[in-house]
């Protein structure tokens, strides 16, 4: 996401990433060529930025250059950013009027559900009239919940905000499109890499995410330098011909570098491994009904320590560890390879290549539909696990506090535990 730095921050940032992609320490004409483009690109940062205290309604309007500087001099740490281009004082600086009301409305309504749960549980049916009215408590709790952002766009209303309402829904925009974006890359290394910049940026990123792994750990050799060029290629966005500079970036590429990158998109070769096919197995050895981690836990937990395992080579070298900072404008324009569609109630993902390529390497023709749905929430699991740690990702790059990240879940169905085929209350294909 596009926080806000300084000069000397990005310039920094910058060579850290080339160093690592290069293998080498930059010469000092490069460097000072970094410190040129970074000054260029900070003093160009005409973008507008607004820094908002909900409770007293105060807004200060500014240019991102002046905001990097607002944000590099706080003394109570980074605020808020919303990638609407605003900032947002941390919520432990005050106590929002606005923040209160909205977690007395979430409260109040985690009461009445739980309320008709409980209710539920001892016997009661669904249109027993206590039944009935726990939940519409909780309904009408819900909609004033969802509808009072919009309210505060509202310019007769006492807490009328200009900043709060998009920024509500960029976030939700950002949510869905970094989930899009992740699914994309590790299910079709379809990323949408934009020019040589974002190439770099990309493999620079690589590298980091697997500093700690070794890919011999897996039984696994680097990819030869055609197959790298081609990998980039094909992450690349239509439009662009990429292969020029993924020759000339491969051809100085270090170790490190094409070890990370060499898996990358490449999510069946990496299945196809020794140690992958053997923690396979005893996933698909168990029946996998739910791919909630609890439930997984108490009916198949052989399963869900293989899957786990299995996610750790996974995350480590095919999953795409990076997120870029327009993302809701590219996934409206993202021509999708895996995605069918992708919104807050209903997400649909092909994964024909995965029931196909598992069909060839374990004969499932035979298979009982017990069994396909078994080989199915293993994907799904794993999928889940990924979106956890990009959900934590964007979370993080947006300066939300730590202890309130996973609060912003509620807007990702992709995190829950119905991420399934199941018959329980929603239908979800995955």
């Amino acid at each position: 996401m596009a926080i806000p730095v300084f000069q000397d921050t990005y310039a920094t940032a910058a060579a850290s990433q080339l160093a690592a992609v290069l293998g080498r320490p930059l010469r000092q004409s490069e460097l000072d060529r970094l410190s040129t483009v970074a000054s260029q690109r900070l003093a160009d940062g005409d973008r507008p930025a607004a820094v908002v205290n909900t409770y007293n309604n105060v807004r200060a309007p500014m240019k991102l250059s002046t905001a990097a500087s607002w944000v590099a001099n706080r003394e109570k740490g980074v605020p808020i950013l919303t990638g609407y281009g605003t900032l947002f004082k941390n919520h432990t600086e005050y106590d929002s009027v606005v923040g209160a009301f909205v977690r007395y409305l979430m409260d109040g309504r985690k009461v009445a559900k739980n309320q008709m749960f409980d209710l539920i549980r001892t016997g009661r049916a669904l249109d027993d009239p206590e039944v009935k009215a726990k939940n519409q408590v909780q309904l009408i709790l819900k909609l004033l919940n969802n509808s009072w952002y919009g309210a505060q766009g509202e310019r007769g209303f006492h807490f009328y905000s200009n900043e709060i309402p998009p920024s509500v829904t960029y976030a939700g925009q950002n949510i869905i499109s970094s989930t899009l974006w992740t699914f994309e890359g590790f299910l079709a290394n379809n990323l949408y890499l934009q020019d040589v910049d974002e190439l770099m940026h990309h493999v620079a990123e690589c590298v980091k995410h697997c500093a700690d792994q070794s890919l011999s750990a897996w039984g696994l050799e680097p990819a030869d330098d055609a197959t790298l060029v081609e990998t980039l290629v094909q992450a690349s966005a239509p439009g662009w011909d990429a292969r020029p500079a993924a020759e000339r970036l491969v051809a100085t590429m270090s170790d490190t570098a094409r070890d990370a990158l060499s898996f990358r998109g490449r999510l069946y070769e990496f299945l196809s491994c020794d140690r992958v096919m053997g923690l396979l197995d005893v996933a698909l050895s168990g029946e996998i009904k739910e791919a909630d981690p609890k439930h997984l836990a108490s009916h198949h937990p052989e399963g869900k320590a293989a899957l786990e395992e299995l996610w750790t080579g996974l995350g480590a070298w095919v999953a795409i560890p990076w997120l870029a900072g327009d993302l809701p404008r590219r996934a409206a324009t993202m021509r999708r390879r895996a995605v069918i569609a992708c919104d807050t109630d209903s997400n649909f993902l092909y994964l024909g290549p995965w029931m196909e390529w598992l069909g060839q390497s374990y004969n499932l023709a035979e298979a009982t539909p017990e069994e396909r749905l078994t080989a199915l929430n293993v994907m799904v699991y794993l999928l889940r696990l990924l979106n956890d740690e990009v959900m934590w990702t964007l979370t993080k790059n947006l300066q939300i506090p730590e202890d309130k990240r996973r609060l912003i879940n509620f807007k990702s169905e992709f995190v829950i535990s119905r991420m399934m085929l199941t018959g329980g209350k929603k239908h979800y294909a995955a």
